[in-house]
């Protein structure tokens, strides 16, 4: 499938790859290594399946969610990010969860993509997290029209995306959840590895 071979090594075997040499077959294609996330034993496989569940069904990569929750929270609900101003040091928002939700937009989240029966707790429940979470990711994808700007539109908001204002830090976090376009689905010039 690939058009490269990890020599000293079974392509079956991706948590090798970094130690194996990589023979390039069409040496006009260069090979891009992404890791491939695995949650923690940590969490929950009911957690892990309401992810999924979720993820299927608003059409949004399991692989992309588990990567944005890395980058995000470490699989942690009680995760906080306070962001604060860089010249008055006042307090802006705090980010909560799993999936880090901003506090400016949380209750437009949940009024957005909520649903209408479901009193939502977003701070301490990490399945109402993760859910509203993947609802936006995918609401931004259908704006966007690429996973890459709906992931940098998750992180600094999608009129930043919009108008070009796009931080270092965010291109960074892009390049780590999807440094190409549908790398989950195996282009040819994608190696993929395991996390260690």
């Amino acid at each position: 499938m690939f058009p490269f071979s990890i020599t000293g090594g079974s392509s079956e075997e991706p948590s090798s790859f970094l130690s194996k040499k990589l023979t390039v077959k069409d040496s006009k294609v260069i090979p891009i290594f992404v890791s491939i996330p695995v949650p923690p034993e940590t969490v929950s496989k009911k957690l892990i399946s309401y992810i999924n569940t979720i993820a299927d069904k608003y059409g949004v990569p399991r692989l992309l969610v588990y990567k944005l929750i890395i980058k995000e929270s470490g699989w942690l609900q009680k995760a906080r990010n306070y962001n604060y101003d860089s010249v008055t040091g006042k307090l802006l928002s705090i980010d909560i969860g799993v999936m880090q939700l901003n506090s400016n937009y949380v209750d437009w989240m949940i009024k957005t993509f909520g649903d209408k029966n479901i009193i939502y707790d977003v701070r301490s429940n990490a399945y109402h997290n993760v859910e509203i979470g993947i609802k936006y990711l995918a609401w931004l994808y259908k704006r966007m029209q690429s996973w890459r700007l709906a992931v940098m539109a998750y992180n600094c908001g999608p009129t930043n995306v919009q108008n070009g204002n796009i931080p270092v830090r965010t291109l960074q976090y892009a390049n780590y959840i999807v440094p190409v376009e549908n790398w989950w689905e195996g282009p040819e010039n994608v190696v993929l590895f395991y996390e260690e």
